[in-house]
């Protein structure tokens, strides 16, 4: 059973403002003391960009860092001296940053390591940042809590995110960075738990989701993007975990990667056995790729790799986001703008009569940490409701849940993708485990959230001060929602 979980910080639980304070900085010169070879570069304000950073700057050591984005622009730097001094204006800024508190805390990371302490789990922080510490002594969680309809008994007005932690080895120097896995060792020898005890909690290669996920407007546009994104996230952190040592290592699949017209409900064995859904072949074959990959790490190395399959999933920290969203967030999204617009009519794709299947988003962690305690084999394992309804009952349900009483509009000739997905979820009820949260109860929860939350933020403000709800509408008054995943 899990002891004890060991946090990465910057990336799991904070965004830090590096991308913001590398911009910011390196303008800074360019505009004063570096004036003179403006010129000469390639550099202009608008052409450092979050791609720029993604792929130039970030994930190095500060010092090499530096170097190449100095290099990237052009700007010549034959003894290292603009080098540091880039270095350390940088660091000057992002401690500015912080400690005006103008970076952002994950509310799921936040959710995640407060059920982890209500369930008795110690806690480490491991961090290689030396501005860790800065930022978790900044995140105050009574607001958050008090939002979220949270009561624990650890969480006063004065706690903040680092008095959650049991150890605490951020910003040490250790002999052998990472991944050397030196530091998390260090936090478990301190919380006095075995390493075969503890799950390790990293930020994954493209920056803190371990999937590029979305509905069929998203899988259809950006096809290129679902297949590539996946298929990196889930090399490097497989084949990462096995090289370091990891000793067990939880890889999520999807549903909706079985065939489309594979029989319901859907066991586990029929994966693979038939033609996949068009409309998100990419991401298929990116995640089933995953899966291949751990039980081929099993077979090889006799690496212990669990593959699970979740339904399509929903809750708190959903994404709203109309172009990229699923459809149960997506509908949340829609009927509310109705209501607080009074629009008559939402159209819906399709034809309404796809059924879906759809699990509470911590009736998943549940399940998870579940199989964690008490599944070891390499048979992949559904885990859903065993429950299923049609998108027009569930587009009913959650018109009910936002209270708004317009009139919905199917359109046939938008795609309705898979005809039904269901999963059988036989073999993880066997092992004990069941979801325990309504629909309708989820949808409330959900919705709750969406408004104290919206903008379709994925993020917790570390500013006191939440910006007003915004949105626009189609000026005819009728809303289009995208319909199912």
């Amino acid at each position: 059973m899990t002891k004890a979980a060991i946090f990465d910080i910057d990336g799991v639980l904070v965004d830090s403002p590096h991308e913001r304070a590398w911009g910011e900085t390196l303008q800074r010169l360019m505009n004063t003391r570096w004036a003179d070879i403006a010129s000469d570069t390639r550099y202009a304000p608008g052409r450092y960009t979050s791609e720029v950073y993604q792929h130039v700057v970030s994930g190095k050591p500060r010092q090499e860092g530096a170097a190449a984005l100095l290099e990237y622009f052009g700007i010549h730097d034959p003894d290292g001296r603009r080098t540091q001094e880039l270095c350390d204006l940088k660091q000057q800024m992002i401690v500015e940053l912080i400690e005006r508190a103008e970076f952002t805390a994950f509310e799921d990371g936040l959710r995640f390591i407060l059920a982890l302490k209500a369930r008795g789990v110690k806690l480490a922080a491991a961090s290689s940042s030396k501005n860790a510490n800065r930022m978790l002594e900044r995140v105050f969680l009574y607001p958050f809590c008090e939002r979220q309809c949270l009561q624990l008994p650890f969480v006063t007005a004065q706690t903040r995110l680092i008095d959650l932690f049991d150890a605490n080895v951020c910003g040490r120097d250790f002999a052998r960075g990472k991944p050397h896995p030196e530091i998390f060792l260090t936090a478990a020898a301190l919380l006095d738990v075995p390493p075969n005890r503890c799950v390790v909690i990293e930020d994954a290669p493209s920056g803190v989701q371990a999937a590029k996920a979305g509905g069929i407007h998203a899988n259809n546009s950006l096809p290129a993007d679902f297949i590539y994104d996946n298929l990196a996230i889930a090399t490097a952190v497989i084949d990462n975990a096995y090289r370091h040592g990891v000793k067990r290592l939880f890889n999520l699949g999807s549903s909706c990667i079985y065939p489309r017209d594979c029989p319901q409900p859907i066991k586990e064995e029929y994966l693979m056995t038939g033609p996949l859904e068009a409309t998100n072949e990419a991401y298929a074959i990116a995640k089933i790729a995953g899966i291949e990959m751990c039980q081929a790490y099993r077979k090889q190395y006799g690496f212990n790799a669990i593959c699970a399959m979740p339904t399509n999933l929903y809750g708190p920290g959903d994404n709203f986001d109309l172009e990229t969203s699923h459809v149960l967030p997506a509908l949340i999204h829609k009927f509310h703008a109705a209501k607080v617009s009074g629009a008559a009519e939402v159209v819906l794709w399709g034809t309404g009569s796809p059924r879906r299947e759809f699990l509470y988003v911590d009736d998943l962690a549940s399940a998870l940490l579940f199989l964690m305690d008490h599944y070891d084999g390499g048979e992949i394992v559904n885990v859903g409701t065993g429950e299923d309804l049609t998108i027009r009952e569930l587009a009913e349900l959650i018109r009910e849940v936002v209270g708004w009483s317009g009139t919905l509009r199917f359109d046939p000739n938008r795609p309705d993708g898979t005809p039904r997905k269901l999963l059988d979820v036989s073999r993880i009820r066997g092992l004990g485990w069941q979801a325990t949260t309504p629909l309708r109860e989820g949808i409330r929860l959900t919705y709750e959230w969406f408004q104290a939350n919206w903008l379709g933020s994925s993020v917790f403000k570390v500013e006191p001060d939440m910006p007003e709800s915004t949105h626009r509408n189609r000026p005819d008054g009728a809303i289009a929602a995208p319909k199912s995943e």
